[in-house]
């Protein structure tokens, strides 16, 4: 469960966050929809724990208990145009690298299964530079959701995609909505689609 009570965000003097409460339970969507620096990005990695609220509190619980800062990122698959990859590892590689940072054994059958899931089994030795900026948000589909996280937060997530990432997107949202919660950032009509409810943020945060 995610539950938000209050949380507010300020950089220097301007609040790009205020006042946001919701709670979100398992087997849920939720769309966060708004303009153009309304903070929808900025809310999503607050939940992600990649910022820290400077206003009210995110909740965070699993198998009915509440989560620390720290345990959280165990919990979560963050998938965002912000998210770094490098240029000079392979997809394999790249799926490793993260199976390792979430404590997985190294099971090449398992890399192959996540590239395959993703579309990108074809070529798994090619590396990232040599990727399209669509082959790119495949792979961090496919890193976000190796460990199978209880929480998966989607920031822009048909960013780059054809028309049959889009259909990857929504395989991925309806087994996250079977796993656990799902939070979709986005303005795109089809993008909010894949929600059950969407939370609208005004342009000045709240």
């Amino acid at each position: 469960m995610v539950e938000l009570t209050g949380v507010g965000k300020r950089f220097d003097r301007k609040w790009v966050v205020k006042d946001i409460t919701g709670r979100l339970t398992s087997g849920s969507v939720l769309g966060i929809a708004g303009p153009n620096g309304s903070g929808k990005s900025t809310l999503v990695k607050m939940i992600a724990t990649l910022l820290h609220p400077d206003r009210g509190s995110i909740s965070i619980s699993a198998d009915g208990r509440p989560l620390d800062w720290h345990e959280r990122r165990r919990y979560i698959g963050w998938v965002s145009p912000d998210t770094g990859l490098y240029r000079a590892l392979t997809g394999a590689e790249h799926v490793r690298f993260f199976a390792r940072l979430h404590g997985l054994a190294d099971n090449p059958e398992a890399v192959l299964s996540a590239l395959d899931g993703v579309g990108l089994h074809a070529r798994p030795g090619l590396i990232v530079g040599a990727y399209s900026s669509g082959m790119a948000q495949r792979l961090r589909y496919a890193c976000a959701t190796l460990h199978q996280p209880p929480i998966l937060l989607l920031d822009e997530p048909h960013m780059a995609l054809d028309a049959e990432g889009l259909r990857m997107v929504r395989r991925v949202v309806e087994q996250q909505r079977r796993r656990g919660v799902c939070i979709v950032a986005g303005n795109r009509d089809d993008e909010l689609a894949l929600a059950d409810s969407v939370l609208r943020i005004g342009s000045d945060g709240a």
